[in-house]
């Protein structure tokens, strides 16, 4: 699924850690995200640049799991009361923005990226930026 190293991952989690999150934090892993956190729990990727139409996104760090201070639990901590209730986080960028994953039944595991800026009107400040994981690790590309 991935062609894609990532660096500083943490330690690896179960299919139970990610149970324990998901009743914790109320939402369910959609399958790919399960696959990837299984193989690689938080961590940057080498390949970091997505391109979507005219615009250029960097993915510094996914949150981990658990270990570590960049984790879902910090996440949903700080934002779940500004990101809108069917986006979950699972990485950032360096300027504070997060790429997250629907809920929702109509786009059910799409990656959205919810830009800090419009914290006051949350949903003026998400933009569907993939279909699915899968697509969204295979359109990653090095910095040229």
């Amino acid at each position: 699924m991935n062609h894609n190293n990532f660096t500083g991952v943490k330690e690896p989690v179960s299919d139970v850690d990610l149970q324990e999150t998901e009743v914790k934090l109320n939402f369910i892993f959609p399958p790919e995200f399960r696959e990837h956190y299984l193989n690689f729990n938080g961590g940057s990727p080498d390949k970091y640049l997505y391109k979507h139409y005219d615009s250029i996104f960097v993915v510094q760090q996914f949150l981990s799991v658990k270990y570590g201070r960049d984790t879902f639990d910090s996440a949903f901590s700080n934002l779940r009361e500004l990101i809108p209730h069917h986006l979950i986080p699972f990485a950032f960028d360096p300027g504070g923005n997060y790429y997250c994953f629907s809920t929702d039944k109509a786009d059910f595991a799409s990656i959205y990226f919810w830009d800090h800026e419009n914290y006051d009107d949350p949903h003026s400040g998400t933009i569907q930026i993939s279909n699915s994981l899968t697509d969204f690790l295979s359109k990653l590309a090095p910095e040229d």
